[in-house]
């Protein structure tokens, strides 16, 4: 995992999963790569993800730069939606502020 990361290559992080396995769609919402390591590895009561032949054994490592996210564009805020006479759906939101 370190020598992906030494390399000349594009590779920013590596991860290593044993139990429980990774899940990283939380990135998909725009959380950072760090967020979802740490949701897998708290799975404190087994209830969201399954962890594997033991209970809350924990066996996962996460190597590069734990703020990364998906997006690189800043999340929308107060999202709104009306529906318009046509039956479609008009959209409108303003852009986070950071």
């Amino acid at each position: 995992m370190r020598a992906a990361l030494a390399s000349n290559g594009w590779i920013l992080t590596s991860c290593w999963a044993g139990r429980p396995q990774y899940t990283f769609h939380q990135m998909g919402m725009g959380e950072t790569i760090g967020y979802c390591v740490r949701a897998t590895q708290n799975n404190i009561n087994n209830s969201y993800y399954f962890a594997g032949l033991t209970n809350r054994g924990i066996h996962t490592s996460l190597l590069g730069d734990p703020t990364l996210r998906m997006h690189i564009v800043r999340p929308v805020n107060s999202l709104k939606s009306v529906i318009m006479a046509n039956k479609s759906v008009l959209l409108s939101w303003k852009l986070c502020q950071r």
